[in-house]
């Protein structure tokens, strides 16, 4: 029985040091997550591809022959690392979210720990590890690299209370199409915060499920929390949970205004098996005509997407492959076969 494919995938961008930030947290997971069976078969690399080794665009040329991306996975999650160079870093807007289940994870404050003095060697922490209103342990962190991690003791899809918010906060419950889900010591989720404009991230989850269940099917809001509500605004999303085509995120406003925004240094990858799924996904998400770029577009909220083949990892290492890729806007898969 072939494998399921993941249709989302977190993309993150490196200068010229893919290979090592991949090691780097292979290495910390595998160290943190040793007595874990689930996690740790869950954790490895899965393939690397090359940068063909001429017909490269301008400034490219020094790339010739070297990693151009990495697939692997931590506790589960495939992730892919760009290899490129420092047009693009990554920010806290999208984040990592580590969630470590004390009903399914032994110990779960020491894996929490150990997994933290990994990821903050060479890093800076955002916010230090301890108990929060939300989480009886809890930190956030930048690593040497420059992705953000938010590590967690909880449970997947699990809003807030109505005591840990405080009075006149709401919370709006599931709306029941949430599929049921596995039960996992250790989950790896993607975590977007929208920096600015408060509502954005209920409209964007809403978008969200609706296209990607025209597209895959297997989508749904689960639970979500609010910041009390002001007069003429839309809800601020204070932490919701959404399944897009199988894949669990996070989203949430910001409560603050922060200096950085979405960028292409955390964008999320879409595999696609049909030319009508490329075709949905792009026109229901690119809003940024000059963001469209060899399969690359840029939503209403600033967050950067890659629409693909599904198995555009084989696909790329074929005579023609990059230069069909460079020529493209939005993807014709026909063009790879």
């Amino acid at each position: 029985m072939s494998e399921q494919i993941q249709r989302v995938v977190p993309a993150l961008w490196f200068d010229r040091s893919a290979p090592q930030a991949v090691e780097f947290y292979v290495r910390a997971f595998a160290e943190a997550l040793a007595d874990d069976e689930q996690a740790r078969g869950g954790t490895g690399v899965l393939a690397t591809s090359h940068y063909p080794d001429h017909d490269l665009g301008p400034g490219q040329e020094a790339m010739a022959g070297q990693v151009l991306e990495i697939r692997f996975r931590l506790a589960g999650l495939e992730l892919s690392a760009i290899n490129a160079g420092p047009q693009n870093r990554p920010n806290p807007s999208i984040s990592l979210m580590v969630v470590i289940d004390p009903d399914y994870c032994p110990d779960p404050a020491a894996r929490l720990d150990s997994l933290w003095q990994c990821l903050i060697e060479g890093g800076r922490a955002l916010m230090p590890v301890g108990a929060y209103p939300f989480s009886e342990r809890f930190g956030w962190v930048e690593d040497r690299y420059g992705v953000s991690w938010q590590l967690l003791v909880g449970s997947v899809g699990r809003a807030a209370t109505a005591s840990e918010l405080g009075p006149g906060q709401g919370i709006a419950p599931p709306d029941g199409r949430a599929p049921q889900r596995a039960h996992r010591g250790v989950e790896v989720i993607p975590a977007l915060m929208f920096p600015h404009s408060q509502g954005q991230a209920g409209v964007a989850a809403r978008q969200y499920v609706e296209l990607f269940d025209r597209a895959f099917g297997d989508s749904g809001i689960g639970e979500m929390s609010f910041y009390p509500a002001q007069p003429g605004q839309e809800p601020a999303l204070l932490q919701g949970f959404i399944r897009l085509a199988g894949q669990e995120l996070t989203l949430m406003d910001s409560g603050v205004l922060h200096p950085f925004t979405f960028s292409m240094g955390v964008s999320l990858t879409i595999q696609c098996a049909t030319q009508e799924q490329v075709d949905l996904l792009w026109e229901g998400l690119s809003a940024v005509p000059e963001a469209e770029a060899c399969g690359w577009l840029k939503d209403r909220f600033g967050i950067s997407w890659t629409i693909t083949p599904e198995n555009m990892t084989e696909l790329i290492g074929r005579p023609g492959a990059w230069q069909t890729m460079a020529a493209m806007t939005k993807p014709t898969l026909s063009d790879f076969r």
